[in-house]
């Protein structure tokens, strides 16, 4: 999200709070028309929607990293937020079953079969139906940003990066806080540490940055 008004970008990690700081800034401007978002299509660009159900939307790219942004601002200042992989993970597990992806797969057994398919270079693993995925890629752009680990999105110092437990990201960027994004799964008790197990080789730049104190 480029804020020109502040001269700043915020690095939106998928899965890391952004959509409620999105919404608070939006909620400060004075747009004549609404916004929908959908995952980077290569370029700053946004397509306004001329007919269907979205028509007279804008759909603009979200979830660029550092690097794609810098070579267009570079003299712009830089912020993120991350938060602990494991909640981060189980947020991508209820956004899948929120989006109809997932039908009946438990956490431990979609953990499986998706870490397993990233792990080699894929994420169709990640999806249980995959006919509805299908035909919802147009709205979505490039899913599989939303596996990407955290630490491809910045580099520090050059981006400044605060935890979404802390909840210091609304201070820093001047908004008001707006934490009313929710997922409509609920996930049920399950085993964390199979979870962990499973996931760790593949975000552990992420646990051990999550894990600093700064």
């Amino acid at each position: 999200m480029v804020l020109h008004d502040k001269k700043s970008c915020f690095i939106h990690i998928p899965k890391c709070g952004g959509i409620s700081v999105t919404r608070s800034w939006l909620a400060q401007q004075d747009k004549k028309v609404p916004f929908q978002h959908r995952n980077w299509q290569g370029g700053l660009h946004a397509e306004f929607i001329r007919e269907g159900v979205n028509k007279g939307a804008v759909f603009n790219n979200i979830h660029a990293t550092y690097d794609q942004l810098a070579l267009q601002y570079p003299d712009y200042k830089y912020y993120t937020v991350i938060r602990n992989p494991l909640t981060r993970w189980e947020s991508l597990y209820k956004h899948n079953c929120d989006e109809g992806f997932i039908v009946d797969w438990d956490i431990i057994t979609w953990t499986r079969k998706a870490i397993s398919s990233i792990e080699n270079g894929a994420y169709f693993g990640t999806i249980q139906n995959l006919d509805l995925f299908e035909k919802s890629l147009v709205r979505m752009g490039s899913y599989h940003v939303m596996y990407l680990p955290a630490w491809v999105y910045y580099r520090e110092p050059e981006v400044k990066v605060h935890k979404l437990e802390n909840q210091t990201i609304w201070k820093e960027l001047g908004l008001m806080k707006n934490i009313h994004h929710a997922s409509q799964t609920q996930l049920a008790g399950y085993n964390t540490e199979r979870v962990l197990d499973l996931i760790y080789d593949y975000y552990k730049k992420d646990f051990e940055r999550w894990q600093m104190t700064e």
